[in-house]
């Protein structure tokens, strides 16, 4: 880490050297750890540019073993990002929908990303497709649960009427993957009772409801 820390070096030779040492030290060791810490230092610089800070968040995420500090340490990386006020749309959403695949379901993380697409979704200056396309993310994950799919139905019935809402709920949806559990019925009998939704989608709905019976009984 000293290397790193040497005058004379580049912004990107300081970078570059910060993800070699976070990449070839052993998990959990005080070396990765310096590094992880110096990755966060050089991303929250005023002047980092932003394809480089998601670049080195991303990457810092995948050499990551699964649920480490080294994960938990890139989706803060991107949380901070994704609030920076001089970012474009375009930007934000690399950011979000990277966010929200890679956090797990029901995480405060995927909360957050849920809370800055609504932002994004009642913010008139953006266009109405664009929103639209932050609507898709939540219905179209096969990782999503009830909750965010939920919020993407919401979303799209907040940006369309009726047939418009109901045909892009069609072309968009993809059916849920994950299992559900009984602290989804709530969120599930909400989107049952949504007019909008096709019935198809309805069916889908009652179906899981269906297979949440044997949880059910050993309550």
């Amino acid at each position: 880490m000293n290397l790193a820390l040497r005058p004379g070096l580049s912004f990107e030779q300081v970078l570059q050297i910060a993800l070699i040492l976070y990449q070839s030290s052993p998990s959990k060791s005080r070396e990765r750890q310096s590094a992880s810490e110096l990755l966060l230092h050089l991303t929250q610089q005023p002047d980092f540019p932003f394809e480089q800070a998601l670049h080195v968040a991303q990457k810092l995420y995948l050499l990551s073993p699964n649920k480490s500090s080294g994960q938990q340490q890139s989706i803060r990386m991107l949380l901070a990002l994704v609030q920076k006020p001089d970012l474009i749309f375009e930007q934000v959403m690399q950011v979000a929908q990277f966010l929200y695949w890679k956090s797990p379901v029901g995480s405060e993380e995927r909360q957050q990303v849920a809370h800055i697409s609504w932002e994004l979704i009642q913010n008139q200056t953006i266009p109405v497709h664009s929103r639209l396309e932050i609507a898709a993310v939540f219905l179209a994950s096969k990782n999503a649960n009830s909750q965010d799919r939920l919020n993407g139905v919401k979303m799209v019935n907040h940006l369309l009427q009726g047939e418009s809402a109901a045909h892009f709920l069609k072309e968009h949806w993809q059916p849920i993957g994950i299992k559900a559990n009984v602290s989804e019925i709530s969120s599930i009998a909400e989107l049952v009772r949504q007019d909008v939704l096709p019935t198809e989608i309805r069916d889908e709905m009652y179906r899981i409801l269906f297979d949440m019976i044997p949880q059910l009984g050993n309550l």
